[in-house]
């Protein structure tokens, strides 16, 4: 093999390698490499075990200020160790390949394959595998065979799954939050690039992303496909509710702002809740915002490191109770109940007014200002250390919109350092007349996907930033939220989007001539469609490898499947209450003292673990066992050293229906679905599960309509069935035993029926956004996704540039009636009271119109950001009125036109 250089022209040079093989057959390749250019320098390695999110940088913008501060010794520590995960300053290509690796590579690969009979096509298929860097206009893009956006539940099992399936492919991960740990990609599958950094536009016809903190006009682009697996967030904090001084004391558990544009600290969702339990370890106030399962076991992280009884959480939010939208009213009520005995500070149907800066004697802290939904004159103060906010963002309370730079020109003046938010449909528009490859939907900006999680031809997207159309429900379902079912939809979007390149690498391998079949079935989605969620671990990504939840510390042991919605479907559940169990273990003790007897509870059990008697369905020995066994555990004080004995207010299963009795979702309470924390889900209790809500429990659709007894004997014996699934085999499980549920169901006690009906003429709108500029929304179709946002402005900017020198001439032509222009009406009082009673010109109608018409359009911003049915948190301007009753606002608006004269 010898190597010619034929020509060079500026910083390109094209060398001609020619290898002679066995044969007289000669096998040229021509690659066009660029000179080395000066390169930023990189970004500090991760192989020091360091934890960038707590790695001190006094330099950095955004992050805890302790110089200007006097801050407690003990609160001091910890603020001192975060810092923002994202650094504009700092470079997004941890490493770089050189162009002499390029070379090796693309020698190595083309003498392996002189004694193939395929040398042309396996040529081309290892030049499209090696990272290649091209010149774009003023800037460069560098290819990767895959590009994965977003490194939470979906991203990481992509990742590991493109390893496995492609282990020589090159892949790009970019995500702000998240880079791996030190050591865990040491293999011989190291081919990858992580980009600490956020992708702010998409240029999907040639394949490329544009980065924050590139400022040279680089990118990255793709070759065989892209993942978009950013996730959901709640809606952002209104900042004009915060003193700028207090916001280095708010964490957000799921950013929604550029790290450029905040002066909050920026972690991972593993990050905040590992900085809470050290705050709170430290005797800081930490008070969390939010309703859902993750504020919940946030607050109970706190509460599990506080030491100090003066020193106890608090959590707010505007619903009526935690959990308020999953769990039936008397189970939050009983949840709240539980909080309160443990002295931790529940302020519900509270309303954040204002976050202020307070000066204390100990230090710098802030002060949280609450005012009740029924009662806004009235406002409650909290004085705190750490602000987390935590809103809800699962299923319809989530949003996909994210941050960016790209403000509109007219807009920049006015944004007060605001970030503006777009979908990614709007992210990957150009212009006009070029219309957006993706489509997102209007209410929460997700990407809409097929069953594969197709978007485009080699896009993809997964997890809690796309839907897709869920044919078992008829609506268009989230595609995979949470650790199961986020995880599950990484791996077939991984496998989708690598099916090319794998058919490819068997032609390689196999040759043309192959018997084996070379097209690949893609995998579906759809198989997936009922989502499933545990409460024993976290539903973000594990810290260090221990995801384990804080939520069974009080006695929350729940698997949910399906749609679980108490605001919009009735609830029918049969408990097993811990008061009936209590009552129960009363006359237990009562009946032991009156008549003692020397029973061992393991001279009925087996050495597998179940009954003798039992077996042979003899119940009478069934509850003397059970009776043994519980007094025995009482006398040695090891009734809750087995299991989950008190689970808030007892032991059941939940079935949710809608409005035509059928069966939308699952939740069972208090049942043991795994062998232990974080274990794998007991298959025969999902799988009946999902069976009971696909068949509606054997019972018709208009049965279920029509008959509510034969619907409730259906789904009460479906609960023994699946309380006698999850305790099979758990026979000293005290949970089971406590409820009288450990036998066979034969001999189970009577269950407590609870029924919770929904009006069903305000189920389908109760919380939800009423964005002014949705024409249809949703019906006819209309309305269903979002539109281009910036289309006025590009025809303004190009009038602009096509006639510079021109004057508009606002005078009305003398043959067009001047009527036929609008009239801009504005009302009178907001006149008097701007201008009080003087003549208003035309030109000042305009300003106003004007300033009008922005504020509008930094509204519309907002509400982009805001999901279609929030976690109620914030008392934002304007919101006062929005809970005042109809029948009030007819009074005010007659006493001020008949008493005008005394406003």
């Amino acid at each position: 093999m010898y190597t010619h250089r034929f020509f060079r022209h500026g910083s390109f040079h094209s060398t001609l390698r020619i290898l002679s093989v066995a044969g007289g057959s000669i096998l040229a390749g021509c690659q066009i490499i660029s000179s080395p250019s000066p390169s930023p320098s990189p970004s500090p390695s991760l192989e020091d075990g360091t934890d960038d999110t707590y790695r001190r940088d006094h330099d950095r913008s955004g992050k805890f200020d302790q110089s200007s501060r006097n801050l407690p010794p003990t609160f001091n520590s910890i603020l001192s160790n975060v810092s923002l995960s994202l650094d504009p300053n700092r470079t997004s290509l941890e490493s770089t390949r050189s162009a002499d690796d390029t070379k090796q590579t693309t020698s190595k690969s083309i003498s392996n394959l002189g004694c193939s009979n395929n040398t042309v096509l396996a040529t081309s298929l290892h030049q499209r595998e090696i990272t290649a860097v091209t010149r774009s206009g003023d800037g460069h893009i560098t290819l990767y065979d895959f590009v994965i956006i977003g490194y939470g539940n979906a991203g990481q099992n992509a990742l590991r799954v493109l390893q496995e399936q492609c282990p020589e492919a090159k892949v790009a991960l970019v995500d702000p939050l998240r880079s791996p740990n030190k050591g865990k990609y040491k293999s011989k599958h190291i081919n990858v690039d992580y980009y600490r950094d956020t992708v702010v536009e998409f240029d999907s016809s040639s394949k490329s992303f544009r980065l924050l903190t590139d400022t040279n006009s680089s990118a990255i682009g793709y070759k065989h496909g892209v993942l978009i697996a950013t996730g959901a967030r709640g809606a952002p904090p209104p900042l004009e509710l915060f003193q700028e001084e207090s916001l280095s004391r708010v964490l957000e558990l799921r950013p929604t702002e550029l790290s450029k544009n905040t002066k909050r600290p920026m972690m991972a969702p593993e990050k905040v809740r590992k900085a809470v339990a050290e705050a709170a370890s430290k005797g800081a106030k930490v008070a969390i915002l939010g309703s859902g399962w993750e504020a919940l076991d946030l607050l109970l992280v706190a509460e599990r490191a506080c030491k100090s009884t003066k020193k106890r959480p608090t959590i707010s939010f505007a619903s009526p109770g935690i959990a308020w939208h999953i769990l039936p009213p008397y189970l939050s009520a009983e949840l709240r109940k539980k909080l309160s005995k443990r002295e931790i500070d529940v302020q519900d149907r509270s309303f954040v007014r204002y976050v202020a800066d307070s000066q204390q004697l100990n230090g710098q802290q802030i002060e949280l200002h609450n005012a009740k939904t029924y009662d806004l004159l009235d406002t409650h103060r909290t004085v705190l250390d750490l602000l987390v906010v935590a809103p809800d963002s699962f299923g319809d309370k989530g949003t996909a919109a994210l941050p960016t730079t790209d403000i509109p020109d007219r807009m920049k003046e006015s944004s007060d350092g605001r970030p503006w938010y777009k979908t990614w449909s709007q992210m990957t528009t150009r212009s006009h007349a070029e219309p957006s490859t993706l489509v997102c939907f209007e209410d929460d900006g997700r990407i809409a996907v097929n069953t594969e999680l197709s978007v485009a031809s080699r896009i993809y997207a997964a997890g809690g930033c796309a839907k897709y159309p869920n044919t078992s429900t008829g609506h268009s379902c989230i595609a995979g939220e949470g650790s199961i079912d986020g995880s599950e939809a990484g791996r077939l979007a991984a496998l989708n989007m690598s099916r090319d390149y794998r058919m490819a690498s068997r032609a390689s391998s196999h040759g043309f001539a192959s018997s084996e079949p070379n097209i690949e079935e893609a995998y579906s989605f759809a198989t997936n469609s009922l989502p499933v969620w545990r409460s024993d671990i976290t539903s973000f990504p594990p810290a260090n490898g221990d995801r384990t939840s804080d939520l069974g510390n009080i006695g929350i042991q729940a698997l949910c499947v399906g749609k679980c919605d108490s605001e919009r479907q009735s609830t029918r559940a049969f408990w097993w209450t811990n008061s009936s169990a209590q009552r129960k273990m009363n006359r237990f003790l009562k009946a032991e003292a009156e008549n003692p007897q020397d029973i061992d509870a393991d001279d009925y059990t087996d050495d597998a673990g179940g009954s003798g008697p039992d077996n042979v369905g003899d119940k009478e020995v069934s509850i003397r066992r059970r009776k043994s066994l519980l007094l025995s555990r009482h006398k040695t004080g090891r009734v809750k050293t087995r299991g989950l004995v008190n689970p808030i207010y007892g032991v059941g299963v939940v079935f949710y229906l809608d409005h035509c009795g059928l069966i939308q979702g699952i939740m069972t309470w208090g049942l043991p679905f795994a062998d232990q924390p974080g274990g794998t889900i007991n298959a025969e209790l999902l799988k009946h599960m999902k069976y009971l809500i696909a068949t509606n429990a054997g019972v018709s659709a208009l049965d279920a309509e029509e008959s509510h007894q034969l619907m409730n004997v259906a789904l009460g014996r479906a609960t023994q069935k699946l309380v006698s699934i999850a305790v099979k085999g758990q026979i000293f499980h005290m949970t089971g035993a406590w409820h009288g549920l450990d036998g066979h169901i034969e001999g189970f006690t009577t269950p407590l029926y609870r029924y919770t009906e929904v009006s069903n003429s305000r189920n389908k709108t109760v919380n939800v956004l009423k964005r002014k500029d949705g024409s249809g929304l949703g019906v006819l179709g209309e309305g269903l996704y979002a539109r281009d946002d910036f289309i006025l402005e590009e025809v303004m900017k190009n009038e602009s540039v096509d006639h510079p020198s021109e004057q508009v001439d606002e005078t009305p032509p003398s043959n067009i009636p001047t009527t036929m222009y609008p009239i801009t009406v504005v009302p009178m009082a907001h006149l008097d009271e701007s201008y009080g009673d003087k003549a208003i010109s035309l030109e000042t109608m305009q300003e106003l119109n004007r300033y009008l018409a922005v504020q509008r359009r930094w509204e519309a911003n907002e509400n982009r950001a805001r999901p279609g049915k929030e976690d109620a948190l914030w008392l934002r301007p304007g919101d006062e009125r929005r809970n005042t009753s109809g029948k009030q606002n007819v009074i005010d608006a007659y006493r001020q036109v008949m008493f005008s004269h005394r406003s």
